[in-house]
């Protein structure tokens, strides 16, 4: 009956009218009830905390090579029994990769199942090779139902924002939606708008290299569509 009350529902209509849904009786007064001509209090505060970040910036590596064991052991909680995997690539790199997270099938490398191969192949068409190419993962293991908006109201972007200044690439390409936002990147932007990508805000974005916005790799895996719109916006972001 809720549902339908809900719906706005309220009679069963047929040749004669009939009430459906019975009117709900009116509360009886409390004996407590407040003198109707006293003034109100004052409204209730919400006293739930903001939640607090992931992982103290106090404790963020500060250096590259120190990032990868750190992401290993005291990065962001996951799953319990779940593999971290590591990033990896040089410092310095012609471009920087962001995944959402991990494949199911990775074990020790980052991006080695199908999602990996499809984008090896997209990587050898634009003439890029392997070793100029970082990897990484917004988280260290595969979640399969992640809470992205928590995960932003925990600062995740403000550290996904210190591991591309620590690996100092030239250039970003993000592959998922759900990253995006962690960068400031306004939901109201394609994915072909993040040369003018708002970099400033609480994810500290300002002053990271340019990014490239694209759908998750799954998408490319499966729509040959897709595909066909990514080529020809990242010839178009990147002549």
């Amino acid at each position: 009956m809720a549902w339908w009350r809900d719906a706005g529902l309220s009679h069963d209509y047929a040749d004669a009218t009939s009430l459906w849904i019975e009117a709900e009786p009116a509360p009886a007064p409390s004996a407590a009830a407040p003198n109707r001509g006293a003034a109100p209090g004052p409204a209730p505060v919400d006293a739930t905390p903001p939640p607090a970040p992931i992982i103290d910036r106090a404790d963020w590596p500060q250096d590259l090579a120190a990032f990868a064991p750190w992401w290993l052991e005291d990065a962001l909680p996951v799953p319990a029994g779940v593999r971290r995997v590591p990033p990896r690539g040089p410092s310095g790199a012609d471009l920087m990769i962001i995944v959402p997270m991990p494949e199911a099938e990775d074990t020790t490398d980052l991006l080695s199942g199908p999602r990996g191969r499809c984008l090896s192949a997209m990587l050898g068409a634009m003439g890029i090779p392997a070793d100029a190419v970082y990897l990484a993962s917004a988280l260290p293991a595969c979640d399969p139902l992640p809470d992205w908006a928590d995960l932003a109201a925990q600062r995740l972007g403000e550290l996904l924002a210190h591991h591309i200044a620590l690996v100092a690439p030239r250039r970003v390409c993000v592959f998922g939606q759900s990253i995006l936002p962690l960068l400031n990147h306004g939901p109201t932007q394609t994915t072909a708008d993040l040369h003018i990508i708002n970099q400033k805000g609480p994810a500290n974005t300002a002053g990271l290299p340019p990014i490239f916005g694209s759908p998750d790799l799954d998408l490319l895996v499966k729509r040959p569509a897709q595909r066909r719109r990514f080529w020809h916006d990242w010839l178009e972001w990147s002549a």
